[in-house]
């Protein structure tokens, strides 16, 4: 049957959106090589706003998000690889995340990069 087919995210643990920070992700580095066996974690956060997006990649199917948090007043960053699609289709700029921390260095900095793994209106854990 199809539903069997369909892959199943596991997310580790909800974060709140005050913890999503650099020396957050330098501690997840600690648990590194992540590959069969010591999976990378997933994690999720809720209640974000989509302030802007913008589709990137050559066959436009990837998508760079501006998120903001409004309880902590948080700006954050993310990219979604193959989510351009899913994320025109959104009913609602508010939105629930699963993604893994990245470390995005471009032009000599380096800032905290969400890599989105699913979103959605109504993502439960």
């Amino acid at each position: 049957d199809n539903e069997s087919l369909q892959k199943k995210l596991v997310v580790d643990l909800e974060l709140p959106v005050e913890v999503l920070k650099m020396s957050v992700l330098d501690d997840i580095k600690q648990l590194e090589p992540f590959g069969f066996g010591n999976p990378e974690p997933v994690f999720v956060t809720k209640g974000l706003k989509i302030v802007d997006s913008r589709v990137v990649g050559s066959k436009g199917n990837h998508v760079k998000l501006g998120l903001f948090h409004e309880g902590s007043n948080s700006r954050l960053n993310g990219i979604f690889f193959g989510g351009a699609r899913k994320v025109s289709d959104l009913t609602s700029d508010r939105v629930d995340l699963a993604f893994s921390l990245k470390e995005n260095t471009y032009g000599g900095g380096s800032t905290l990069e969400l890599q989105v793994k699913d979103i959605d209106t109504t993502l439960t854990l």
